[in-house]
């Protein structure tokens, strides 16, 4: 739940992008849909979701940090570079961000079964 209020404290408050918005919109869609199913501790995927926010927000800070200066010395045909390029950089650390949770779930999952075996 703290999560959620995090994602909608983000989204309603803060000055972001349409492109950040809609990203983590899909985002945490995507990860709780996914992954609250599976065995876990509620608070180890509450803490990827917010983690995921998080990198959500800076990395799409900084890619359009980046693009704007590049923008401003090689002109504005650039432009459509960045929207070709912004949905596949997002999908590359959604994914990478998704494998390390199911790392951790399984980790934790695992470390639960030991400490009960023993």
């Amino acid at each position: 739940m703290l999560s959620a209020a995090f994602s909608f404290i983000f989204l309603s408050f803060l000055p972001l992008s349409y492109e950040s918005k809609y990203t983590i919109i899909i985002f945490n869609f995507l990860f709780v849909a996914l992954t609250f199913p599976l065995n876990g501790e509620l608070k180890t995927k509450s803490a990827m979701l917010m983690i995921g926010n998080i990198v959500c927000l800076f990395g799409n800070l900084l890619f359009s940090l980046f693009f704007a200066a590049l923008i401003y010395y090689f002109g504005e045909s650039l432009k459509t570079v960045y929207v070709f390029l912004n949905p596949f950089l997002n999908l590359l650390w959604i994914v990478s961000l998704w494998s390390v949770t199911l790392a951790a779930l399984a980790s934790s999952d695992e470390s639960r079964r030991r400490r009960l075996a023993s």
